[in-house]
């Protein structure tokens, strides 16, 4: 019961809700990738920077994460690569000024790809500032484009799936920083869209990076609304 009580907490916190960047900011890469990919050829110094990215989240040794900056710095299609994962790790650990650099050239190279992820990762910094009001605000907005935008979702199959995981994070947003400014009847109401968006059909298939980074499923999804609403009343 304490593991299953563990999640549920891990769930609403609104600090883990920045791990939510990390997903997204793949799938952004992923859509920057298939626009033009490259790979990088320095195979040798491309699994030094993965054991220095291993041993700098292990261990959050400086020197690793200095050598690993470093390989990037000289090797520069390393990058794309290592980017997003060092800022998911900054921006948990509440270190926004270091991770300035790397999610200033993610934000770059995504210049060229859809706006949507880009401005997802964006509210993302703006959460780890305490700035939930106007992040709360961003992701409304991002759910009203997304909603209305039908030619984003005639992409083909491949981007489509990415659209589809990119609106459930969003969503899920929305639903914690209603409950982070303390505003219970817009949370459950989102809690509720959520639910709808992805459980209202069955099983997604297209959503199985969203199930599999956030550990929700259909069964556990009301009992988890029933310990959100005792965790208020005990407040």
């Amino acid at each position: 019961m304490t593991s299953k009580i563990d999640f549920f907490k891990r769930l609403f916190d609104i600090k883990m809700h920045l791990t939510y960047t990390l997903p997204v900011l793949v799938l952004l890469s992923f859509v920057i990738v298939k626009m033009s990919a490259k790979q990088a050829a320095n195979e040798k110094g491309l699994l030094q920077a993965k054991t220095s990215f291993d041993k700098w989240v292990n261990t959050k040794e400086t020197d690793s994460f200095v050598h690993l900056s470093k390989l990037i710095q000289k090797q520069k299609s390393f990058a794309p690569e290592f980017d997003h994962l060092i800022v998911q790790q900054l921006l948990i650990s509440d270190e926004v000024d270091k991770a300035e650099d790397f999610y200033g050239r993610v934000f770059e190279r995504a210049k060229s790809s859809n706006s949507y992820y880009l401005d997802f990762a964006k509210t993302s910094i703006k959460i780890c500032e305490g700035k939930y009001q106007i992040a709360l605000e961003d992701a409304l907005d991002l759910k009203q484009r997304l909603s209305n935008d039908e030619a984003f979702w005639k992409q083909d199959r491949e981007l489509a799936t990415y659209g589809a995981n990119l609106f459930a994070f969003n969503l899920l947003r929305i639903a914690s920083l209603y409950g982070e400014i303390g505003e219970k009847e817009m949370e459950f109401s989102s809690w509720d869209a959520l639910s709808q968006y992805t459980f209202c059909e069955g099983a997604r298939p297209e959503l199985q990076a969203f199930n599999d980074h956030t550990g929700i499923n259909q069964g556990s999804f009301q009992e988890y609304l029933q310990f959100r609403k005792a965790f208020y009343l005990s407040k």
